[in-house]
Protein backbone atom coordinates (compact mmCIF):
# COMPACT_ATOMS: atom_id res chain seq x y z
CA UNK A 1 0.00 0.00 0.00
CA UNK A 2 1.23 3.48 -0.84
CA UNK A 3 2.29 5.76 1.98
CA UNK A 4 0.07 8.66 2.92
CA UNK A 5 2.63 11.04 1.38
CA UNK A 6 2.50 9.09 -1.89
CA UNK A 7 -1.30 9.15 -1.89
CA UNK A 8 -1.30 12.91 -1.31
CA UNK A 9 1.19 13.47 -4.15
CA UNK A 10 -0.98 11.43 -6.52
CA UNK A 11 -4.09 13.37 -5.49
CA UNK A 12 -2.29 16.72 -5.84
CA UNK A 13 -1.18 15.94 -9.39
CA UNK A 14 -4.69 14.75 -10.25
CA UNK A 15 -6.70 17.50 -8.52
CA UNK A 16 -4.50 20.38 -9.64
CA UNK A 17 -3.68 19.05 -13.10
CA UNK A 18 0.04 19.42 -12.39
CA UNK A 19 2.36 18.77 -15.32
CA UNK A 20 4.88 16.97 -13.15
CA UNK A 21 5.46 13.31 -12.39
CA UNK A 22 4.41 12.17 -8.94
CA UNK A 23 7.90 10.74 -8.48
CA UNK A 24 9.44 14.18 -9.06
CA UNK A 25 7.72 15.63 -6.00
CA UNK A 26 9.79 15.35 -2.84
CA UNK A 27 7.91 15.09 0.46
CA UNK A 28 9.58 18.28 1.67
CA UNK A 29 9.37 20.37 -1.50
CA UNK A 30 7.57 23.63 -0.73
CA UNK A 31 4.13 23.69 -2.32
CA UNK A 32 4.20 27.43 -2.94
CA UNK A 33 7.06 29.92 -3.34
CA UNK A 34 10.26 28.28 -4.55
CA UNK A 35 8.67 24.87 -4.88
CA UNK A 36 5.75 23.68 -6.97
CA UNK A 37 4.62 27.29 -7.43
CA UNK A 38 1.04 26.78 -6.33
CA UNK A 39 -1.19 29.77 -5.57
CA UNK A 40 -4.06 30.69 -3.25
CA UNK A 41 -6.68 29.13 -5.54
CA UNK A 42 -4.81 25.85 -5.27
CA UNK A 43 -5.24 25.96 -1.47
CA UNK A 44 -8.99 25.63 -1.98
CA UNK A 45 -8.49 22.68 -4.31
CA UNK A 46 -6.14 21.01 -1.84
CA UNK A 47 -8.61 21.51 1.02
CA UNK A 48 -11.39 19.99 -1.11
CA UNK A 49 -9.13 17.07 -2.05
CA UNK A 50 -8.26 16.39 1.61
CA UNK A 51 -11.94 16.41 2.50
CA UNK A 52 -12.97 14.16 -0.39
CA UNK A 53 -10.20 11.59 -0.25
CA UNK A 54 -9.09 11.61 3.39
CA UNK A 55 -12.24 12.81 5.20
CA UNK A 56 -10.28 15.68 6.77
CA UNK A 57 -11.67 19.18 7.10
CA UNK A 58 -9.63 22.36 7.36
CA UNK A 59 -11.62 24.79 9.47
CA UNK A 60 -11.46 28.46 10.41
CA UNK A 61 -9.89 27.34 13.68
CA UNK A 62 -6.89 26.20 11.62
CA UNK A 63 -6.35 29.65 10.06
CA UNK A 64 -3.31 30.41 12.21
CA UNK A 65 -1.67 27.23 10.94
CA UNK A 66 -2.29 27.53 7.19
CA UNK A 67 1.38 28.19 6.35
CA UNK A 68 2.40 25.19 8.44
CA UNK A 69 -0.30 22.87 7.06
CA UNK A 70 0.25 23.79 3.40
CA UNK A 71 4.06 23.97 3.53
CA UNK A 72 4.77 20.62 1.86
CA UNK A 73 3.43 17.14 1.18
CA UNK A 74 4.98 16.05 4.46
CA UNK A 75 3.15 18.76 6.43
CA UNK A 76 -0.15 17.90 4.70
CA UNK A 77 0.35 14.25 5.65
CA UNK A 78 1.09 15.21 9.26
CA UNK A 79 -2.12 17.26 9.35
CA UNK A 80 -4.16 14.36 7.93
CA UNK A 81 -2.67 11.95 10.47
CA UNK A 82 -3.37 14.43 13.29
CA UNK A 83 -7.02 14.86 12.28
CA UNK A 84 -7.60 11.17 11.67
CA UNK A 85 -6.13 10.29 15.07
CA UNK A 86 -8.29 12.93 16.77
CA UNK A 87 -11.44 11.50 15.20
CA UNK A 88 -10.88 8.01 16.62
Amino acid sequence: MATLEQQIKERLVEALGLKIAVEAIDDNTPLFVGGLGLDSVDVLEIAAMLSLHFNVEITAADSGRYREIFASVHSLADFVRERQAASK
